[in-house]
């Protein structure tokens, strides 16, 4: 075989086996990156319905004990004696500048 011949028909070969690798190639590569994006979106789903569920639940709780307290003879009665202690407490601690100490007190202790 001449030269020539040769290299057209390596290069023949070499191409009929390439492009077919290759439009493989690119096929697999976009199916598995859409899979996993799809698989990603239904992680992200799955984590959001168990964080609903758990902020519902949280809420369920909440509402249970507002109903618990609200119907507790001690709650009720102490929440009176409160609203009679909280108007008093400026009369009894007349100096403004406890309250004010009291104040930055309490800020300083959520502020830091």
């Amino acid at each position: 075989m001449s030269k020539g011949l040769k290299n057209r028909l390596l290069m023949q070969f070499i191409i009929s086996g390439v492009i077919p690798n290759l439009v493989i190639g690119i096929f697999a590569f976009y199916f598995a990156s859409s899979m996993i994006e799809s698989d990603a979106g239904k992680k992200y789903q799955a984590i959001l319905d168990v964080k609903k569920i758990a902020v519902q639940e949280y809420f369920e709780t909440i509402k249970n004990q507002i109903v618990t307290f609200t119907n507790n003879k001690m709650v009720i009665d102490a929440s009176k004696d409160f609203k009679g202690t909280f108007h008093s407490f400026i009369q009894e601690n007349n100096s403004q500048d406890d309250i004010s100490n009291m104040r930055n007190q309490l800020k300083n202790y959520y502020m830091g």
